[in-house]
């Protein structure tokens, strides 16, 4: 059985699953899917529910997340597991390039899928709800590489007038307490919460028009789904902001001043579809 290993955490994981989704499309062959017990738990019944995916674990051994998760090969001894091909996803070394693409160079596959391909193609699939002219946003109190206000806040500050003129609803989702920041800062919003299962979160991302958020794992649900999204970055040290960014034509990764003064053009832009039940 060929084994996938995912050892980062749920952001890294969904950036480095298209190469288990193309693997799939490419061989029709099922495989088993390993991911870190310890920052994984909410992916297991969204890979679950994957085609081709025969069972997931959550398995551990990761000891540090300094770098996704290391080690990046879950300290697996290959006697131990003679019956399995694994084809470990993780981070060698600190990604010199976007994260998806950084798995597809550092594993040992030959996919015939090109780039523009796997940027423009959905790799998640979740059940389906009602369509609906929703914005979904997620905003953390404190950004998690270095503790201050993330950029985020400041967009919405910014944008309020122009997102309630644009969508019917405006909710928040991510954790009770990111929930809680967002509607002690608008009031009139509102709140949805996936019980902790990003299958839930799959499908009601699915169902809505846009996602904004800070550099997290939810914004890269809308990234697989190709739901139109926009990252509001905040710098992570002296790394170039792409190798965070989601890949396809209806995704964008901009810090909060670079996204100033565009969102009217930007919205259009992206916002090509009309909304059907």
């Amino acid at each position: 059985m060929t084994t996938f290993t995912f050892p980062g955490k749920i952001g890294d994981a969904l950036h480095q699953w298209p190469v288990a989704f193309w693997w799939h499309l490419e061989t029709g062959n099922a495989f088993d899917v390993w991911l870190d017990q310890t920052t994984c738990g909410p992916l297991k019944r969204l890979i679950e529910y994957q085609e081709g995916v025969h069972e997931v674990r959550l398995m551990e051994g990761i000891e540090s997340y300094g770098c996704g998760g290391q080690p990046w090969h879950f300290n697996i001894k290959p006697e131990e597991h003679e019956d399995r091909h694994f084809v470990h996803c993780g981070l060698r070394a600190f990604p010199q390039r976007q994260l998806t693409l950084q798995a597809f160079e550092d594993v040992p596959l030959t996919l015939e899928v090109d780039k523009k391909t796997i940027a423009e193609t959905p790799n998640l699939r979740a059940p389906e709800l009602p369509k609906a002219n929703r914005l979904v946003l997620h905003g953390t109190g404190a950004c998690q590489h270095n503790h201050q206000t993330p950029g985020f806040w400041r967009f919405l500050a910014r944008n309020r007038g122009l997102l309630e003129s644009r969508f019917d609803e405006i909710v928040f989702v991510g954790s009770p307490e990111d929930r809680d920041v967002g509607l002690m800062a608008y009031p009139g919003w509102q709140a949805w919460d996936d019980g902790g299962e990003f299958l839930n979160l799959a499908s009601y991302v699915q169902a809505s028009r846009m996602m904004i958020g800070c550099g997290s794992s939810n914004v890269v649900v809308a990234g697989a789904l190709k739901t139109s999204c926009i990252r509001v970055h905040d710098a992570i040290g002296e790394a170039p902001k792409v190798i965070w960014s989601n890949l396809g034509s209806n995704q964008r990764n901009e810090t909060e001043l670079e996204l100033r003064g565009q969102m009217e053009a930007l919205l259009d832009e992206l916002l090509t579809t009309e909304v059907t039940a």
